[in-house]
């Protein structure tokens, strides 16, 4: 995967060698940041003395990445999953997780604060991580026929029709 930089941000990267997820951090609060980041959160309140964001509770944020990426080969996708730490200690949630592979844009994150509190997003701060996997592809084709041949046990039951255990 190639990785191109187009604002002042750390590099993505693993916190171990065996960390399943790539973590993506908050850029440098910058004039030209702050400017994008405003432009699309108008609600938003930066405190530029401290660079920080204060997201109220249950806003959505949409935090441009800094970061544009490239990978090529077998069909595959980026995946944003939350941090645990950030989510579990802050409240903050990850909404829009797919990353197409032909998506030639800068990443943005879209978080959502789930608490009941202002949530503060540092600059600099690791905020999502991203997972590589592997995308199949399948015909899609309509038909107005029965798309079953039998029954299955669960039929058409769900959300919850399995049982609670």
């Amino acid at each position: 995967m190639k990785i191109q930089k187009i604002r002042a941000v750390k590099n993505p990267c693993r916190g171990t060698n065996l960390s399943a997820g790539i973590d993506f951090f908050v850029p440098d609060f910058s004039d030209t940041f702050i400017s994008d980041l405003l432009e699309i959160n108008n609600f938003l309140r930066i405190n530029t003395d401290k660079n920080v964001i204060n997201l109220p509770p249950h806003k959505r944020i949409l935090i441009p990445s800094g970061i544009k990426v490239n990978f090529q080969g077998e069909p595959k996708a980026l995946i944003v999953f939350n941090k645990s730490g950030i989510s579990v200690k802050k409240g903050l949630d990850a909404l829009a997780c797919v990353i197409d592979q032909d998506y030639q844009g800068e990443i943005h994150f879209s978080l959502v604060n789930t608490s009941d509190e202002d949530v503060v997003i540092n600059e600099g701060e690791k905020i999502v991580q991203m997972l590589m996997l592997p995308v199949l592809y399948e015909n899609i084709q309509i038909t107005d026929e029965n798309i079953w041949n039998e029954k299955t046990e669960r039929g058409e039951g769900g959300f919850g029709s399995t049982g609670s255990h």
